[in-house]
């Protein structure tokens, strides 16, 4: 995951484990901390390129950040994988 925004510019990466339901079109990334905080992404069906997604915790569901995620042309690291870079965050509480 890339990102950058006025303050902060730099990259994530996190091999993880996750679900995607194709009739919801819906993600889900399971949690590979001790904090247990997943991320979930809702595709809007049409734009494979783009989705809405924010990370909450596992077992209450409360909202810790929202993004947009923007698919990153280009050459996969892995079979089966994608890069996606953020572009617009918003930050919560913890």
């Amino acid at each position: 995951m890339e990102y950058e925004d006025e303050l902060i510019d730099g990259h994530d990466s996190l091999p993880v484990t996750g679900r995607y339901h194709f009739g919801r079109h819906f993600l889900t990334l399971d949690p590979v901390d001790t904090d247990r905080l997943g991320i979930y992404c809702q595709f809007d069906g049409y734009d494979l390129d783009r989705c809405e997604g924010h990370i909450a915790h596992e077992a209450s569901g409360n909202v810790c950040a929202e993004f947009i995620f923007v698919r990153k042309h280009g050459k996969p690291t892995q079979p089966g994988s994608f890069v996606m870079a953020v572009a617009r965050s918003k930050n919560f509480r913890l």
